[in-house]
């Protein structure tokens, strides 16, 4: 099933309906994916400032992805935008690396 998305904070929507789907209490999702219950209360609730790479392994220990509607003039575009992230991302690794910053999560 797909549903529109409309505003940023209807994620925890999907994600609070999805867990209890599965029968899952917030601390054993939050447990079974790896992230903690204070993490977890606050993407359901909605909260502003939730990080990127701990939402997406929420929602795939869910079983939820995001698709996105992408207008056709755009599509074309996308790869060459990827590849263009995937440098900057090279970038940061390298320059934390060099500076002796680990990766913290």
């Amino acid at each position: 099933m797909q549903l529109t998305l409309t505003e940023p904070g209807e994620i925890g929507a999907f994600v609070r309906a999805a867990r209890k789907a599965q029968g899952l209490r917030q601390d054993d999702a939050a447990g079974a994916i790896g992230v903690s219950e204070n993490f977890m209360v606050r993407v359901e609730n909605g909260a502003e400032g939730i990080q990127w790479g701990k939402l997406f392994q929420v929602l795939d220990g869910l079983g939820l992805r995001v698709v996105v509607d992408m207008p056709e003039a755009a599509a074309p575009l996308v790869e060459a935008e990827r590849a263009k992230l995937g440098q900057r991302q090279a970038r940061s690794r390298n320059r934390r690396a060099a500076t002796g910053g680990g990766e913290h999560g």
